[in-house]
């Protein structure tokens, strides 16, 4: 039973309100089972076609962070509409120190519409940079919730509906069946579970260029763009499997794209911000 369904067999006081904010996610775990074929993963060294031009960044190339193989997805019917084929990856900075890279430049999302592996990246391309350990992803699909500070939630709080304690007892009640659910984790799509109250704030915040103290004008205009957005990926560094912990310690880093560029596939209009505890 997924989170949606349980809300309706059992939640009645505020199963409208709780259902209206959900949105369907795409959970991730990682292992590391070898695959023998071109596959959805963290780290290692990409599987690229031909031609591919490896982003850098002060001329140097950036860190694989992971590919995701879009016919992967292609049969859970609830995420966004994307491209049913093709791969997406991930790229960051890992040179940068005393803060996260999230700037322009510093990471790059790509996507390719070819789906099978043409060849790889010439080591060469691959000298002195950060390789992240490499580990393939599976996905699970349910639903998600926003954060206590997402707009969603801040509308319902001016109607004097207050939704944090209920949705804590749901997940807490679905934790031994949907355990993936109650921690941070790996995710696609859906609401991202921010570790410092919101995160759509800080992608809108960063498309418009804005800085705090923000003036009332600015903060509308915060709000207005920030409903646009959906996660595209969200990465928890403290997993295991990564090994990267002594680089992002307990962070968590999400890539946010708004509805309108994932449909024209702009992945240059990515945001990235992390968050930690």
């Amino acid at each position: 039973m997924n989170i949606k369904s349980y809300i309706i067999k059992n939640e009645t006081e505020y199963s409208n309100e709780l259902l209206s904010i959900l949105k369907p996610s795409l959970y991730i775990t990682s292992n590391k089972e070898k695959s023998n074929k071109v596959s959805s993963k963290f780290g290692g060294i990409p599987d690229v076609p031909k031609n591919f031009e490896y982003p850098l960044f002060n001329n140097k190339p950036l860190t694989f962070l992971g590919q995701i193989l879009l016919n992967d997805l292609t049969h859970f019917k609830n995420i966004p509409l994307i491209p049913t084929h093709g791969i997406l990856y991930f790229f960051i900075d890992t040179n940068i120190v005393n803060r996260y890279p999230n700037r322009k430049n510093e990471f790059k999302v790509i996507f390719s519409s070819k789906s099978d592996k043409d060849d790889l990246m010439p080591n060469e391309n691959l000298k002195d940079i950060r390789i992240i350990n490499e580990s393939f992803l599976n996905f699970f699909e349910d639903y998600s919730f926003p954060a206590y500070q997402d707009y969603e939630m801040l509308q319902l709080a001016k109607k004097g509906i207050d939704l944090d304690e209920k949705i804590d007892e749901i997940i807490e009640l679905k934790s031994e069946s949907l355990g993936y659910i109650s921690n941070v984790g790996h995710q696609a799509f859906g609401n991202p579970k921010a570790l410092q109250g919101t995160v759509k704030f800080h992608w809108a915040m960063s498309k418009l260029e804005y800085n705090f103290p923000l003036s009332e004008e600015q903060q509308t205009q915060v709000n207005q763009s920030e409903k646009e957005y959906e996660l595209l990926l969200q990465v928890d560094f403290s997993d295991e499997n990564l090994n990267c912990s002594e680089l992002y310690g307990d962070s968590v880093a999400y890539f946010g794209i708004t509805c309108e560029d994932l449909k024209n596939k702009n992945f240059d209009a990515v945001e990235l911000c992390f968050q930690n505890t």
